[in-house]
């Protein structure tokens, strides 16, 4: 959980309504350089006539980048707007190459008709596509080289009014000839140096918020990592047929009656366990009005994780059931997990109502909304991307515009990661990220070039790594190794992203040789993971030096989870090591977690086993035990099964738990879903507590 910092606390509710400090002319200047470089390094036509057409238009945009005459933003203060043809009729870049090419004629029907609109608005209009191929250009070039208009120069506020003589105040000091001090000539003397230039405002005075306290890598990886850490589940012969073997059948017995358990800690661990494996649903309703909160919250996240009809139907209860009413935010919830493949229409129209209800209904219906491409839905959303009365809100239904997205969509998440709320700005990169659209990619790197608040420009590039895309991978290793110092880490965590899957030594390389520069210990363990993400196996002397020696519980922690994703066997040995012999809890958590996730025989279980029932912190115990639910064998489910009758509460909660992860009926993790690349910084602490958890 983020921590409570009560400085931030007080700023954080004035940062909706703060201006986004604007980008400067330099700012534009350096995107079209860096545009111009990347069309250059792109492949040319074969074709000589439209090879050349396309070095013509890139010569122009250096003449354009150059003449530094860029359009300015008169109308929309505190936002990146586009302006194809400002007031005093200068041209964007778009704008420039059509009419050095003899195309005018588009510029000015642009400009008449969609004068604001962004690449993605006007992808459709058949003349500028004829024009983009007449020129060796594609769409995703021209949104590239779009820029947005700057801001008009602030002029400088006129000088005071001199101060009257009040006669001399130091002894040798004479009497002035004029009543009145004299004004500044303006030009230099000898001995006296001229005027300086007057300086314009800073569009926000004191701290930027994001200098008081911003998103830190072990933030995002908290809520990231439950995407690569997935438990095997155990499949036996027995599962594709009616007859259950007498371990399944005693798994079922041990929840069941653990249902009833005196601890509430226990029931809840049980009910979500029962969920996950199934069948269970009539045990389940009962806990629907237990005494706990806890148990009820657990047990409705169960039946989300059941995903039957009945299931379903016990969901549904929570609307037409007035002493359940409070379950209904979690019940959204748990629906999202019920149907993985899309809401169902009575989940749609539950969603719907929700968005405008209450607060914590609004929150767990954005939420549910990511996981549904309902076109009514959008309909609703749409028009909060421009509702500047409740940030937050909009912010959180931004992501849900992800599926499926179209242009139509990228066009207006565009406007959203273009605008004046950092919320908004933030949650619109991370959908544009997850869209996957093509023109999606443009508008993230424009927008990162342009972005000056650290935990926007922190979102953007994580975006950037998580859409992927021919363009992002050079883009962010520039960053890694020449970027504004605080966004490296970050950086090298969006390339890990990106590169994951791709087994791109190269990347791995400059990542591996970008972290020996960093000064900064606190961002040690983001370096580590990215290395674990880009499943760099050069690596490991490294991350296991880390896990051992690592000067922080954060940076070693992350070194254990880093060596689980490079996923190579023959570190279990340093692993164990670190769950036996590490002085910090956290550290020995981290790597029992790890260890879980590579286990395969029996030796794995004894020793997870072992730390489940001897390790002197609870936290650990339980990490243990539920980690022994990633080990997927009969040897594992044996161990938990004894586990659960512990006398250890803690001990029985992990083993309980583990036993769910073993024996699910699936393989997904809807929670990994809907906490993956969210803006979870706008997630109040009652929505975070479930989305924690696995179902």
């Amino acid at each position: 959980m983020r921590p409570y910092h009560p400085i931030a606390a007080t700023f954080s509710l004035c940062l909706p309504l703060l201006a986004q400090q604007p980008h400067t002319a330099t700012d534009l200047a350096e995107h079209y350089e860096r545009v111009e470089r990347e069309l250059r390094a792109a492949p040319s036509p074969a074709d000589p006539a439209l090879a050349a057409a396309r070095t013509r238009a890139i010569d122009l945009l250096r003449e354009y980048r150059l003449r530094a005459d860029f359009g300015q933003n008169t109308r929309f203060p505190g936002q990146r707007m586009p302006f194809f043809v400002d007031d005093d009729g200068r041209r964007c870049a778009v704008a420039y190459l059509l009419d050095r090419t003899g195309a005018a004629p588009i510029t000015e029907a642009i400009a008449r008709e969609q004068n604001h609109a962004w690449v993605a608005d006007l992808a459709p209009r058949q003349q500028l596509a004829d024009w983009l191929a007449r020129h060796g250009l594609g769409v995703e070039e021209a949104a590239r080289i779009q820029g947005p208009g700057i801001p008009p120069p602030q002029r400088p506020e006129p000088p005071p009014p001199p101060a009257p003589w009040e006669g001399p105040r130091d002894a040798g000091t004479g009497p002035r000839t004029t009543g009145t001090s004299p004004r500044p000539t303006g030009t230099g003397t000898a001995g006296v140096a001229a005027a300086a230039a007057p300086r314009s405002a800073s569009p926000v005075r004191g701290l930027v918020i994001d200098q008081i306290e911003s998103v830190t890598w072990s933030q995002w990886w908290a809520w990231n990592r439950a995407a690569f850490f997935a438990p095997r589940r155990l499949v036996s012969e027995s599962t594709t047929t009616r007859a259950r073997d007498p371990e399944e059948l005693a798994v079922i017995t041990t929840l069941r009656a653990n249902l009833t358990a005196e601890q509430p800690q226990i029931r809840a661990a049980a009910a979500l366990a029962a969920g996950r494996i199934g069948g269970q649903v009539g045990a389940l309703r009962l806990l629907l009005r237990d005494p706990s909160l806890s148990v009820r919250m657990a047990t409705v996240l169960g039946l989300g994780a059941d995903r039957s009809p009945a299931a379903r139907h016990a969901l549904l209860s929570l609307w037409t059931d007035a002493e359940l009413r409070e379950l209904q935010p979690y019940g959204l919830l748990a629906l999202a997990a019920n149907t993985p493949a899309g809401a169902t229409a009575d989940a749609r129209a539950l969603a719907r109502q929700a968005l405008d209800g209450s607060e914590g209904n609004g929150a767990a219906a954005a939420v549910l909304a990511r996981t549904d491409a309902d076109p009514a839905l959008r309909t609703l959303l749409l028009p909060r991307l421009t509702e500047p009365a409740n940030a937050v809100t909009a912010a959180r239904l931004i992501e849900a515009l992800a599926v499926d997205a179209d242009a139509a969509l990228v066009a207006e998440l565009t406007r959203g990661v273009s605008g004046r709320l950092p919320d908004v700005r933030r949650s619109a990169a991370l959908a544009l990220g997850r869209s996957h659209h093509a023109l999606a990619l443009p508008a993230l790197l424009t927008a990162f070039e342009l972005e000056h608040e650290l935990t926007t420009a922190t979102m953007l590039l994580l975006a950037i790594g998580d859409h992927g895309g021919d363009a992002a991978g050079p883009f962010l290793l520039e960053q890694v190794e020449r970027g504004r110092k605080p966004l490296r880490a970050f950086a090298a965590l969006a390339l890990g992203l990106f590169g994951r899957d791709r087994h791109d030594a190269a990347l791995a390389t400059a990542v591996r040789d970008a972290a020996q520069q960093e000064a900064n210990r606190d961002l040690d363990g983001a370096w580590l993971l990215a290395s674990g993400l880009l499943r760099d196996s050069a690596a490991l002397p490294r991350l296991a030096q880390q896990l051992q020696h690592g000067s922080t519980s954060t940076a070693r922690g992350a070194a254990a989870h880093a060596l689980a994703l490079v996923d190579d066997p023959g570190i279990r040995p340093s692993l164990r090591a670190a769950m036996q012999d590490d002085n910090c809890p956290f550290v020995r958590a981290a790597a029992a977690e790890a260890y879980g996730m590579l286990g395969t025989d029996t030796d794995d279980v004894i020793a997870l086993g072992s730390i489940a029932r001897r390790d002197r912190d609870p936290a650990v115990r339980i990490a243990a035990a539920q980690a022994l639910g990633a080990v997927a064998t009969e040897a594992a489910r044996s161990e938990l099964l004894a586990l659960s009758i512990d006398d250890d509460m803690h001990v029985r909660v992990g083993a309980i738990d583990g036993l769910g992860r073993l024996a699910r009926g699936h393989d997904e993790l809807v929670s990994a879903a809907l906490t993956r690349q969210a803006n979870f910084t706008l997630w109040p602490s009652w929505l975070q507590a479930p989305l924690r958890l696995e179902f």
